[in-house]
């Protein structure tokens, strides 16, 4: 995720942003610090209150932002107020592998990538029987010369998972390169719910839907973005 506003701390709460631009995470204002224009050598009425916290919703013992003063204590006052800003880490559940994965792929970091012993083409995670370049019926198919029909003998896991087979199949008939595949494939994903809970054929674990919740936005923004 890109740098949001330029903010990539908390304020001095001591909550560090996460590491790696793939890490998904979101940063909210908490509340606000006061600030003394000379610190604790400034007068009293503005010493007393210098790094003092105002938050939006306090716990036993902090001050509210009610609380707060509005405006300067005084004429030339020089206090100023800077927000306290908290970065927010969403815990992500680990998706199982499917049986048909067992030996071909593994799990990093909250998605599923084929194992390097593989030596697919393929570089993106992949989803289902028919998410990802290169995988298709559950299996890596970067290596065969010619797609092979009986890979689309079994459905796809979920709704999603057959937008990918639609995909795939699209692409056997009209090539990698087709234009047309990926801007039906982004058009039928941006159709989809958001919640896959919605979906007439939903995935079954909640593991499964919080996966298909991000590899859907993972594949509009990274392995599909929007066509012209």
């Amino acid at each position: 995720m890109a740098a949001m506003g330029g903010i990539g701390f908390d304020g001095g709460l001591g909550i560090p942003a996460p590491e790696g631009s793939d890490q998904e995470y979101f940063v909210r204002k908490i509340g606000y610090r006061w600030l003394a224009s000379r610190g604790k050598d400034a007068c009293r009425q503005c010493a007393l209150l210098h790094n003092k916290i105002f938050y939006f919703k306090p716990e036993p013992g902090q001050a509210s932002v009610r609380e707060m003063p509005k405006g300067q204590l005084h004429p030339n006052c020089g206090c100023t107020t800077e927000p306290i800003i908290e970065v927010v880490v969403p815990l992500i559940t680990n998706p199982k592998l499917k049986p048909y994965m067992i030996d071909k792929a593994q799990v990093i970091r909250g998605l599923i990538f084929r194992l390097p012993n593989l030596n697919s083409k393929g570089s993106a995670p992949i989803y289902g029987r028919y998410g990802g370049d290169y995988w298709t019926g559950g299996r890596d198919t970067s290596h065969d010369l010619h797609p092979d029909p009986h890979d689309y003998n079994a459905p796809g896991e979920d709704d999603m998972d057959e937008i990918f087979k639609s995909h795939d199949l699209c692409y056997d008939a009209n090539g990698r390169d087709s234009l047309e595949c990926d801007k039906k494939l982004y058009s039928e994903l941006e159709a989809l719910d958001p919640d896959p809970q919605n979906w007439d054929n939903p995935p079954v674990a909640d593991g499964d839907i919080d996966y298909a919740k991000r590899y859907r936005r993972l594949a509009m923004r990274d392995h599909c973005a929007k066509p012209k």
